[in-house]
């Protein structure tokens, strides 16, 4: 759907060629060849740097496949979140292949909604996998919270030591964070292109970048991402643009995890823009960067635990009210001209905020429109139309 449009940069293509399989068997391959460990993870709530910091490389296991959903068979409930039938798929399907299976020391997963709070025990006796889980406090704006929270951080961290064989030293974290801080700023630059008068790419192809993040090696992905920025920068002062007249939108609500990409791909081929998203999928991915106050191992940890926790607007927290401000920041910096909210299916932790969302921007007088997907494709003409009436409207 993406490609065939005007003005794509050239620079996409390692994007491209990275999500061109859906699952991260090729990540898992690179492991394998680099002889490095794997630690298969669930969530942006996950600690990376930690396990960056040990010598293995994060895999993210979320996934948006409509034939690894399938693949969940009758072991998980029929009404389940698809995304979360989908995980459960990708891992009986990396099964299927002993090698690459064999790169997974352990799984990391938050339990970020009532469907993935099953997920820890349910994965550990089907998959043979250690897994961590971390649960989250219902409100981050106490100390008693946060300082809960630092304690599971920290013993995740000697989990991942174990699993790996590896202790984690000062200078190995050190770096580790280093690197992912790096990754940040191109995420932060990719996205602010899109709040110029003149978007110099399309909205979706950020999306797209941001989505290869999980599939690719994190210093390749940040090589990528750097070629990319220069290229949109070069646009930027050419004041090249794929059109400043086209109804700017935000896409909110639940993550369009790759390849379930046909929301934001049918968004602008019917002739909007989406500029901002506040997906833990897409912007959120490697959006936050940690900031260190002192350089020793608890302290680094510490600050690696509120970079999990204290920027997430997760509706999952009991206070909605940073989630709708960061929402109407959004709105505000971005110029946004009308709100898609993406509700998945059995996806109930967003849907039940949607109303909360559209009184605070039916105050602001801004459009929105929610739509509700699951992971086939019989929805993609209703979705077209729905989409192509309301995008029609905001450009009269």
């Amino acid at each position: 759907m993406l490609r065939g449009r005007p003005a794509r940069p050239a620079s996409l293509a390692p994007f491209e060629a990275a999500v061109a399989d859906p699952t991260p068997s090729a990540l898992l391959r690179h492991v394998l060849a680099e002889r490095k460990p794997a630690v298969g993870y669930f969530c942006a709530l996950a600690p990376l740097e930690l396990i960056a910091a040990v010598g293995a490389v994060p895999v993210r296991l979320d996934a948006g496949s409509a034939a690894c959903a399938a693949l969940a068979g009758e072991a998980m409930h029929r009404d389940a979140c698809p995304m979360v039938r989908s995980a459960w798929g990708l891992l009986s399907l990396l099964r299927d292949d002993p090698e690459l299976f064999s790169a997974l020391r352990l799984l990391v997963v938050p339990r970020a909604c009532d469907w993935k709070a099953a997920l820890p025990e349910s994965l550990a006796e089907e998959f043979g996998l250690e897994v961590v889980s971390l649960d989250l406090p219902r409100g981050r704006r106490s100390e008693r919270a946060r300082g809960a929270w630092r304690k599971q951080i920290a013993a995740s961290a000697k989990a991942i030591e174990r699993a790996v064989g590896v202790s984690l030293t000062r200078e190995a974290l050190r770096d580790a964070i280093l690197q992912y801080r790096r990754a940040s700023a191109v995420s932060r630059f990719l996205n602010a292109a899109l709040a110029c008068p003149k978007p110099p790419t399309w909205g979706a192809d950020v999306l797209l970048a941001l989505s290869a993040s999980l599939l690719m090696p994190l210093e390749e992905w940040i090589r990528a991402g750097e070629a990319l920025a220069e290229g949109l920068r070069e646009r930027l002062m050419r004041g090249e643009t794929v059109g400043e007249e086209l109804p700017r939108l935000l896409l909110a609500g639940s993550p369009c995890v790759w390849p379930h990409f046909a929301l934001p791909a049918l968004a602008e081929e019917c002739g909007g823009l989406i500029v901002a998203d506040e997906s833990c999928s897409g912007s959120r991915v490697l959006y936050d960067a940690v900031h260190v106050d002192e350089a020793s191992v608890p302290d680094m940890i510490d600050a690696v635990a509120d970079r999990c926790l204290l920027p997430s607007i997760c509706p999952i927290f009991s206070d909605p009210e940073d989630r709708l401000l960061r929402l109407e920041v959004l709105a505000d910096d971005f110029r946004v001209e009308g709100v898609i909210y993406h509700v998945l299916k059995s996806c109930y932790v967003y849907d039940m905020q949607f109303e909360a969302v559209r009184e605070q921007f039916g105050e602001a007088e801004l459009p929105v429109l929610r739509l509700e997907t699951d992971y086939g494709e019989t929805d993609v003409e209703a979705l077209r139309t729905r989409l192509e009436a309301f995008i029609e409207a905001l450009a009269r």
